[in-house]
């Protein structure tokens, strides 16, 4: 029982997707027909009523001809109003064989023109695929260069260059006296710009760097994380008067979209532990990220994209 219903539970899933690709091939099989008409109209160097008025002209000649060849036979045998007969006795026979003869002829071209047109869509369609695997090859070769070396002309290599050299002039201003870097960012942080810094601080600045923690993991770094929180801004956290400290603000301010605060958290150095030796006489910086803080690189070409060009 359940065999013979899971076979027709496929069946009928069969059919819907068939059911689901029958108005797509009607459209296709319809727009065949329309280019394939255009194609035909414009090589006989007309519209498509100049088209249609030349085919029933072409269908009047040829049933004229066929009265006049009639007419001109009676003549010979000298047969009582040659034309009236010639007339009477062409009128449906010749309508029916000039029109079918033209429209015949019409139906023959047009399915040359469908044929024409099918190779035409088949030799495009070629043509882009090759135009894709050969940007798709491109592709790929730029982005295994990419995971071994960072062009000096992109954003990225000016904004990780100027990141090491704000950190590495605020280890030379501190003269010495310990630091700890403190980075925090909230559990559903869309961007991964926290790691990168703590990452790339830590190799030059000579501090103790700590974070950013996964979310969930602590719920009162999770509640630090977002108390004050700006979304699109990193919230420097310094001490008031230290110049070192406001230094490394402004250098950050031309990386990322940044605001300054003099305020911690009351208990902020219960969440790390340090050597004897620089226990309690650490300067602290913390870097407070929001959920979607991006490189000015990023924001700037993200505003020109989206900005209206000038007509």
């Amino acid at each position: 029982m359940v065999l013979r219903y899971r076979s027709k539970s496929r069946h009928n899933q069969a059919r819907r997707k068939s059911t689901a690709h029958h108005p797509d091939m009607l459209n296709h099989f319809v727009n065949l027909l329309g280019h394939s008409w255009h194609a035909m109209v414009a090589g006989t160097s007309t519209n498509t009523l100049g088209f249609v008025l030349w085919t029933l002209a072409l269908a009047a000649v040829g049933w004229a001809s066929t009265v006049a060849a009639k007419w001109r036979g009676l003549k010979r045998q000298k047969a009582s109003s040659p034309l009236r007969t010639a007339l009477s006795d062409s009128l449906w026979p010749g309508i029916i064989f000039s029109a079918g003869a033209t429209y015949g002829l019409v139906i023959v071209v047009f399915a040359a023109f469908m044929v024409r047109t099918i190779y035409r869509d088949h030799q495009d369609l070629v043509g882009a695929m090759e135009e894709i695997r050969t940007e798709k090859r491109e592709v790929e070769g730029e982005l295994e260069l990419r995971r071994h070396i960072i062009p000096t002309t992109d954003p990225l290599f000016g904004n990780i260059n100027q990141l090491l050299m704000a950190f590495d002039m605020y280890r030379h201003e501190r003269h010495g006296v310990p630091c700890v870097i403190w980075l925090s960012e909230p559990p559903e942080s869309t961007t991964s710009l926290a790691s990168e810094v703590a990452q790339f601080s830590n190799s030059v600045s000579d501090c103790f760097t700590f974070g950013p923690f996964p979310g969930g993991g602590n719920p009162d770094l999770d509640k630090e994380a977002l108390d004050g929180m700006v979304s699109d801004s990193v919230i420097v956290h310094i001490t008031r008067g230290d110049k070192a400290e406001f230094t490394l603000f402004n250098n950050l301010s031309n990386l990322m979209k940044t605001k300054l605060s003099y305020d911690f958290p009351p208990r902020i150095r219960s969440h790390y532990a340090l050597p004897s030796q620089f226990a309690g006489k650490e300067r602290v910086i913390w870097l407070q990220f929001g959920m979607e803080v991006k490189w000015n690189s990023q924001r700037t070409e993200h505003i020109a994209k989206n900005t209206p060009k000038a007509r």
